[in-house]
């Protein structure tokens, strides 16, 4: 809900504060104090307020203090219809007229946080300054707040302060901070202290820095708000969300999707970026939530948001192949050679549908579930042939995603080349191509075989027959010599005519 005073719409709102009267105190950045109240608003321009900007604000049912930027700190006192006012400058005894964190403590004195002087307590009609000659960090603070052990805690651009019985503690990035420069404190109902920096949230509790390294996104933005509401919900405006997440679960690290709820402009939010002032995030004594933000004041009834409202119902409308709508029969049957296969889908939610999120997973191809997405339509190129299941779940506005999912079967014909009786044809056809080829290459191989096979015994038939031939002719010579030797010898007897006898030559082949 969006809220408008009179012809003033201011495009960045300050910080704000509801007083137990229900009266809803804001400052814009342009300058000005401005009420509403049910159908009723005002402005105040007392002491300057109209042309100074107001830092923080704070009080109780019928007081404010203010602080400004260049008017020091200011007091309103409202009773009935009449007004007082009274402001405190460095006249008074504040160290500079800048004050950025006004807060008020469980005592009731009111501590001034300066731009660049450290802070001051106010106290039965004094004044009591703290600064880095007393043991400060840094004479620049952004936030102020108090544990239920009265330790006063004190943000600022170079890290945490901590004052507890007149003693100074310092924390820093090697405490376990994710940055030192700090944009907001809160000490919840439990004692915890939620420290918002540049860099995300980051809590303190028995003594030690914890820093929320697990948790989602938003937690690591620049904290610019923070505010404990019912239900034990925190409510956190950051650089560029607005969001509520369950105290417990962060605490104990267990955060699960439905234990965070992101609202945008679709839930009527004046915009979704929070703005650098003490105490731009309140709860009031109603239970709701006010957000100043960049483009106005917003408000939230608690009891109303974090109530999950029913699961969402999804369908698939429809599923075209390559631009051509497909007849849904169960399972849908793809021709073959197509290239892009599109599903669609709607879904059904009764609280907020423009803040439906969509989860597919087509099995057979996809290994996980798709990210969360708000498009009513899945494409899938170049799929291969073969049996698919589209699958489709969705989360209502709480994030709550069902359990009732929608499937459709799909199944992908294969292009000829990659049909059963193809690929049986192709393997006989290699293999009778093997075949003949292992059997040409064998009749091959033998020829070559048989024509060695001839050429060495022809060679050896060659070389026996002239050995045949070398030898009978060596002993028949041997023969002739031997009897013209004995026919040399004088006793020798006379050669007796003997028949002829004919010479067997054998030639063998």
């Amino acid at each position: 809900m969006t809220y408008t005073v009179g012809s003033l719409r201011s495009e960045s709102s300050g910080p704000i504060y509801v007083s137990q009267d229900g009266r809803v105190w804001f400052a814009p950045f342009e300058g000005g104090l401005h009420w509403l109240k049910e159908d009723k608003s005002g402005s105040v321009t007392n002491d300057g307020l109209s042309q100074d900007v107001v830092y923080s604000i704070t009080g109780t049912k019928n007081d404010l203090w203010v602080g400004r930027q260049r008017g020091g700190l200011t007091h309103l006192g409202y009773h009935g219809g009449s007004m007082s006012i009274k402001t405190y400058t460095h006249a008074e005894g504040l160290p500079e007229n800048g004050v950025y964190a006004v807060y008020r403590s469980r005592d009731g004195s009111i501590w001034a946080a300066t731009l660049s002087s450290g802070v001051s307590k106010y106290q039965n009609g004094h004044f009591v300054t703290y600064s880095k000659k007393s043991g400060m960090i840094s004479d620049t603070v952004t936030s102020v707040a108090e544990s239920p052990d009265g330790t006063m805690w004190f943000a600022t651009p170079v890290g945490l302060n901590a004052l507890s019985n007149n003693q100074w503690r310092a924390f820093s990035v090697r405490d376990g901070l994710p940055s030192d420069n700090i944009n907001c404190l809160l000490s919840d109902s439990a004692g915890v202290l939620w420290i918002g920096t540049v860099s995300g949230l980051a809590l303190l509790r028995s003594g030690r820095i914890e820093s929320l390294l697990d948790a989602p996104p938003p937690f690591r933005e620049p904290i610019m708000g923070i505010a404990e509401g019912r239900k034990d919900r925190l409510w956190i405006a950051t650089a560029n969300h607005v969001f509520c997440a369950r105290r417990d679960k962060l605490l104990s690290g267990s955060l699960g999707d439905t234990d965070l709820r992101v609202y945008g402009l679709e839930d009527g939010l004046a915009g979704t970026e929070g703005v650098k002032r003490e105490r731009s995030v309140f709860e009031d004594d109603a239970g709701r939530v006010w957000f100043s933000m960049n483009r106005g004041l917003s408000v939230v009834d608690t009891e109303r948001a974090i109530d999950n409202s029913p699961p969402a119902i999804v369908r698939i409308e429809g599923l075209s192949v390559d631009g051509n709508a497909m007849d849904l029969q169960r399972p849908v049957r793809v021709p073959p050679g197509s290239h892009r296969v599109t599903v669609s889908y709607s879904g059904l939610s009764l609280s907020v549908p423009q803040r439906m999120r969509f989860r597919y997973k087509l099995e057979g191809f996809d290994q996980h579930w798709s990210e969360p997405v708000s498009t009513r339509e899945a494409v899938y190129t170049n799929l291969d042939s073969g049996s698919y299941r589209f699958r489709l779940i969705a989360s209502n506005s709480d994030g709550l995603w069902n359990t009732a999912e929608s499937a459709l079967p799909i199944e992908i014909e294969p292009v000829f080349w990659k049909t059963w009786w193809f690929r049986l044809s192709t393997a006989l056809l290699i293999g009778l191509s093997l075949l003949l080829c292992f059997r040409l290459r064998m009749l091959i191989l033998a020829r070559q075989m048989n024509l060695r096979f001839e050429e060495r015994l022809a060679e050896r038939t060659r070389i026996a027959r002239e050995l045949h031939d070398s030898l009978l002719q060596g002993f028949q010579g041997l023969m002739f010599r031997l009897q013209a030797v004995r026919d040399c010898f004088p006793n020798a007897p006379p050669r007796q005519r003997r028949p002829w006898t004919p010479l067997l030559i054998v030639e063998t082949r």
